[in-house]
């Protein structure tokens, strides 16, 4: 008999079961944090190519609301040269470490890589960077600014450039440089068509090489270009 009834019971258990499924009140399986998911392909990023993180959070690339997840990485491959500078990279045997990177999200599982000259020629400012402490991690930010704002040296004058997306395509939206061949500004104000980030022609500036590569679905899928020639 307890053997019957224990069956009852299991059987009657199930019926609950799919019906509190069938009519939405059953526990739903926890949702992964995308935040969480994000930095976790960052850090794999980050191991694998040999960079620092130095900043990282959310910005609104596309001049609207939306938000899209970015991260800052440096090389580390500098070192000191005499010129009074701080430590650049500057031998070719430096090339690849010589290279920064962003990291950034445009939806869950599509990922882009924009690659950036760091030191080369003076001192590069990636965006959001944060001085952090070995075995540290910057504060993941929330940044209000609807670009990638990124800052460097080089060897003709200073330049920022402003980097985001426009009809879901990267593209260059600014570009600010003090230069001693002459001033170079420029702003795009489309809200739907700037110049391809990737294929974005400098009038004026030698030394700022700015590489895109993806979208990739995961961190392990990642496949930068060879390094350009900066020699």
């Amino acid at each position: 008999m307890q053997r019957i009834l224990r069956a009852f019971d299991l059987q009657m258990l199930r019926s609950v079961v799919l019906l509190l499924a069938a009519s939405g009140l059953a526990a739903a399986e926890p949702k992964s944090d995308p935040d969480v998911a994000f930095r976790a392909e960052v850090k794999q990023f980050a191991t694998a190519t040999k960079r620092q993180l130095v900043g990282w959070g959310t910005a609104r690339l596309d001049g609207t609301s939306h938000r899209y997840r970015f991260a800052a990485l440096v090389a580390t491959g500098k070192e000191a040269i005499a010129q009074g500078l701080e430590a650049v990279c500057g031998t070719p045997s430096h090339s690849v470490a010589c290279r920064g990177a962003y990291l950034v999200e445009q939806a869950p599982g599509k990922l882009w890589v924009i690659g950036f000259s760091d030191n080369r020629w003076g001192p590069t400012t990636p965006f959001h960077a944060q001085d952090v402490d070995p075995g540290k991690e910057p504060t993941f930010d929330v940044a209000d600014e609807d670009q990638l704002v990124h800052r460097q040296m080089h060897n003709h004058g200073t330049e920022i450039l402003g980097m985001g997306f426009r009809s879901g395509k990267l593209a260059m939206i600014e570009i600010h440089d003090s230069n001693r061949q002459g001033d170079d500004d420029r702003v795009c104000k489309s809200k739907t068509s700037c110049p391809d980030l990737a294929k974005f022609t400098y009038q004026l500036v030698d030394y700022v090489h700015i590489t895109v590569a993806g979208p990739f679905k995961t961190a392990a899928d990642i496949r930068e270009p060879a390094p350009p020639d900066e020699y």
